[in-house]
């Protein structure tokens, strides 16, 4: 269940759509809702306010598996995203555009809340990143996880690399690296006791 129809809501239900998930879309504006409704006929889609409880409960929230919050409100997405985990709803999401609220998701427990802006710092700052460490190096990107203490850098073997024609598991690697999985013709593998090649392998 989404709450909002934003430009968002559309994006998140598209990528919901294709990985087989129901979606109910609950939008109080009823140009919008209609909009969403012609564009995803495969959507539920429930003129409504999605910050109503009352609303929420008559569209069977308590039976959801997920919940996002994505109206234009911080505070209204945060009390709803409340109300839902009351109800049992297993995963929720609150969006929350200002910054300056993660104070309020911490002492409410959402560590899994959106925060478009911390979203698009770290893209840009990955991408920076990525950039400056593939200078004279074969990296393509870096991911940062666990708040920044973790970097996962993805890499394409080269042709002269010396590894190539030897296991994974026989790379004498420094303390620290891990090596998670490695991707052949497009299809992600286990990396343990596979042979480096520099055919498509990253």
């Amino acid at each position: 269940m989404i709450a909002g129809g934003s430009r968002i809501a559309a994006y998140l239900a598209t990528r919901l759509l294709d990985m087989n998930i129901a979606v109910k879309i609950i939008e109080k504006n009823l140009d919008k809702a209609l909009d969403h409704a012609l564009r995803f006929p495969d959507v539920t889609v429930i003129c409504g306010d999605g910050t109503d409880q009352a609303t929420l409960l008559s569209e069977n929230l308590d039976g959801m598996d997920g919940f996002v919050s994505l109206t234009d409100n911080d505070e209204e997405n945060v009390i709803i995203s409340m109300f839902a985990e009351q109800q049992g709803v297993e995963h929720v999401v609150p969006k929350v555009n200002r910054v300056e609220l993660g104070f309020l998701l911490k002492k409410t427990g959402f560590s899994n809340a959106v925060t478009p802006k911390n979203i698009a710092a770290d893209k840009i700052v990955q991408y920076v990143r990525a950039m400056q460490n593939s200078v004279g190096s074969n990296v393509e990107s870096i991911i940062l996880a666990t708040d920044g203490q973790v970097e996962v850098p993805e890499f394409r073997v080269a042709s002269n690399c010396r590894f190539v024609g030897r296991q994974v598991k026989d790379l004498l690697l420094k303390s620290g690296i891990l090596v998670a999985f490695i991707t052949h013709k497009s299809r992600p593998m286990d990396a343990r006791g596979i042979p480096v090649s520099s055919r498509g392998i990253r």
